[in-house]
């Protein structure tokens, strides 16, 4: 417990947003807990399925600043997400439900000395519908490291 107030004592905030296909919309909240590490809790909106979970991004490559990932860099990121409307006899949209999904995604993220930050990645996205499942995630976001 002392080890996670210490981290998030010394971690930065980062709140960001954004599309893709198939999880339509994105919303996340997190800390920066070094130039090369964050960490995320996660909303996704796949079609007619709200999922919610937590993630990990890597900011690698790319010179770390004090508080703040590399203005450009190779971003790797893992989020395992669940709906909790489609546990048990859960909400069905035209017969499909979602119920949970893994992302992982590869791509570019910059980052300003302000804080602003752009990202976009695709990777595959491991989903249970009726038995698991493996599509393409494509996302791109716009964000805020405070």
């Amino acid at each position: 417990m002392l080890l996670f107030a210490s981290v998030a004592a010394a971690a930065d905030l980062r709140f960001a947003g954004g599309i893709g296909f198939p999880g339509l919309l994105h919303a996340e909240v997190g800390w920066v807990a070094s130039p090369r590490l964050s960490v995320e809790a996660r909303y996704n909106f796949y079609i007619f399925n709200h999922l919610f979970g937590v993630g990990a991004t890597g900011w690698l490559l790319g010179t770390p600043r004090t508080g703040l990932p590399p203005r450009h860099a190779l971003i790797v990121n893992g989020a395992l997400m669940v709906n909790p409307f489609a546990i048990g006899d859960g909400i069905e949209a035209g017969g499909e439900r979602l119920p949970a999904a893994l992302t992982t995604l590869v791509g570019w993220g910059y980052t300003a000395d302000s804080g602003f930050q752009l990202t976009a990645g695709a990777g595959p996205v491991l989903y249970v519908e009726g038995g698991p499942a493996v599509g393409l995630d494509v996302q791109v976001g716009v964000g805020w490291a405070l």
